[in-house]
This record gives structure tokens, sequence and C-alpha cells, in this order.
């Protein structure tokens, strides 16, 4: 695409990454950077949105499907049917979307977009990360305990006269140990 063309900045609150870190990835390749939910930039929907674009518009996202609220609740087609209304609006006036995660235009590579788009609000669905999220965010780590400290939560969940309820022996164990995890090691209580 040339350099001569209009170019904006799309973004939107989301889990995989926030609206502010979109834009510091959008301020220096685009004439204007807008919001469509969250973060510190001029809010527009989506109406506002399609009146900014115009014949040759390229409108660059980091993640494409997020032009339509991934939060909202919805009728019959989900999300996947409320993104290509608003990609339907966006390029009856002439303009295009760019997913820049995935290197995509929906111009000229309309099927690997779609495509794209589709995998994301799956992923969305799932509770899944970004591919670029991925690499830095491990999820949720696994609790560890030195031998001292599973000998005492152990003791805490074996010891039924002084603690007789779950609720008791976990606030006897170390932090961060639960009768839960205590229950699938040592079984019943005794």
């Amino acid at each position: 695409m040339a350099e001569d063309v209009d170019k904006l900045g799309v973004v939107r609150q989301h889990r995989w990454v926030s609206a502010d870190d979109q834009a510091k990835m959008l301020v220096d390749r685009c004439r204007i950077v807008v919001s469509l939910g969250g973060g510190k930039l001029r809010q527009v929907d989506l109406h506002g949105l399609a009146m900014l674009a115009r014949p040759g518009t390229v409108i660059e996202m980091q993640h494409a499907f997020l032009l339509v609220d991934p939060h909202r609740k919805r009728v019959g087609g989900g999300m996947r049917q409320d993104f290509r209304g608003a990609l339907a609006r966006l390029e009856k006036r002439g303009a295009v979307v760019v997913d820049l995660d995935g290197q995509v235009c929906s111009r000229k590579q309309r099927r690997a977009f779609l495509a794209l788009v589709d995998s994301d609000i799956a992923r969305h669905g799932r509770g899944a990360r970004s591919a670029t999220n991925g690499a830095r965010s491990r999820g949720r780590q696994a609790a560890e305990f030195t031998a001292e400290e599973m000998r005492d939560a152990k003791a805490a969940w074996r010891n039924a006269k002084d603690y007789p309820t779950w609720a008791q022996a976990s606030k006897a164990m170390p932090k961060g140990f639960t009768p839960h995890r205590a229950f699938k090691l040592w079984g019943g209580r005794h």
C-alpha cells in the first residue's frame, strides 16, 4: 500500500492486550488512533468509525475481530455475524481493514483475513491467549511448597480434633495451600 494512504488506528480494550498498549503500537503508523472501548483515547462507536472512513482509508488494528464488542450479548450468528456486518459497513464506505497480528488485509487476502478473524473469535470464546500475548503470559503459575510446608499442611489436615472443619484446617495450612489440594494428596481426614 502506498505511503500517502490515509491510515486510521483502531483499538479496543481486551484481555489479550490493553487499548493503551495497542495505541502505542499504532501511533507512529497512523494519522489518528481512536478507541471503540477503553483506554485514554478519543472514543467512537462503529457508526462514528464508519463516518471517519472514506475511499482509500486503511483501518489498522492489532486484532481485527475487536471491531465488535466481544462482551456484548448477541442473538443469532453471534460475534461472527456482528463482525461481518461491521466490516461490510466499512467496506461500503471504501475502507479496508488490516489485522496487524496476522498481517492480513480484508481486501487483498480476503479468505485468510476472514479465517484469522474466525479463529480469533473462537479463541476469545474459549478464553485462550493471543499469539503475541501467549509467549509472555504463561498463565497461572503452579504453587510450589517446601518439604517443611508440606509436612505442616499434612499435620494440619490430619488433625481433625483441633481443626474440625475444612475452613479451620485451611487457616492452619501454609499460605496458598488449599483443602482441595490436601484432599487430593492425602484423602479424607481421620
